[in-house]
């Protein structure tokens, strides 16, 4: 038994670090690509255009069924990144990102 336990322990603990390795690569590589969406959309925002991205509201009613919508996007999308945590897809990070801009804008109307 004794025996067993010093043959396998190497491969087990070997295997664990390279899962965790691997798990460490994946999170850099999901915060690499969300701050370079998160780059791109302030260079996009930043230059001089007209249209905001938001439709245009013709009265307070729309806007605040608009806000409703998004606020209840946003709230799933929330308990999503509290459910994973650091295993978060940076889709849902990018998508929670946006809707509190969107949100921000209609806000301000």
């Amino acid at each position: 038994m004794l025996r067993l336990l010093r043959e396998s322990l190497p491969n087990a603990i070997g295997g664990l670090i390279t899962a965790a390795a691997l798990a460490l690569i994946g999170v850099i590589a999901t915060r690499v690509l969300w701050l370079y969406r998160k780059r791109q959309r302030r260079m996009t925002n930043s230059s001089p255009n007209p249209s905001s991205g938001l439709p245009l509201l013709s009265s307070p009613e729309q806007t605040q069924e608009l806000l409703s919508i998004k606020r209840q996007r946003l709230f799933e999308l929330q308990k999503k990144q509290a459910l994973k945590g650091v295993n978060t897809e940076p889709e849902i990070l990018i998508e929670i990102e946006e809707l509190e801009e969107e949100i921000r804008r209609l806000h301000d109307l």
